[in-house]
């Protein structure tokens, strides 16, 4: 996204998106997340079950400009972007712990796609790799990922292994 239009979508969810602090198996989360989708796209994860609110219109453009620019690498396997996970994390703060995203009921071939809204400056996206990346095994590989206001990544086929 350019400056402009990540400002506007970033101010866009920080005014209007229906935030919330979910509780899942390990507590309080700490961050405010909102979810929009689908229908009959729910999202569950760590003891949580999230039904989608409506995809508002900013949020489904964007959806639309991400399967423009992915589906021609093959990776939407057919797929449409189905749902959003929007976290709002205290400015300067907050992270999720060591994860990898349960998406075995979108298919054989998953993806996510982060898009950062940080008009403060670049966040630090850490990807782990190996059968224990949840938990921090030691030998594992780490990457930093830099993304910067507007920016997408996209993790695709094995990346949640």
């Amino acid at each position: 996204l350019s400056t402009a239009e990540a400002d506007a979508l970033f101010l866009f969810l920080r005014d209007k998106a229906p935030f919330r602090r979910e509780v899942d198996a390990f507590g309080p989360q700490d961050r405010l997340s909102a979810y929009f989708g689908d229908p009959r796209c729910s999202f569950a994860y760590v003891g949580l079950h999230l039904e989608p609110r409506p995809w508002p219109a900013e949020l489904f453009a964007v959806r639309q400009r991400l399967e423009r620019l992915i589906d021609p690498l093959g990776l939407l396997g057919g797929n449409a972007c189905s749902g959003c996970l929007v976290n709002n994390y205290p400015q300067g703060e907050g992270q999720i712990v060591w994860h990898r995203d349960e998406v075995r009921a979108h298919g054989r071939c998953p993806m996510v796609t982060s898009v950062s809204l940080s008009p403060e400056g670049t966040r630090s996206f850490h990807l782990r790799s190996g059968a224990g990346s949840t938990s921090g095994t030691e030998g594992e590989e780490e990457e930093a990922v830099a993304l910067g206001h507007g920016s997408a990544l996209v993790m695709a086929g094995d990346v949640q292994e």
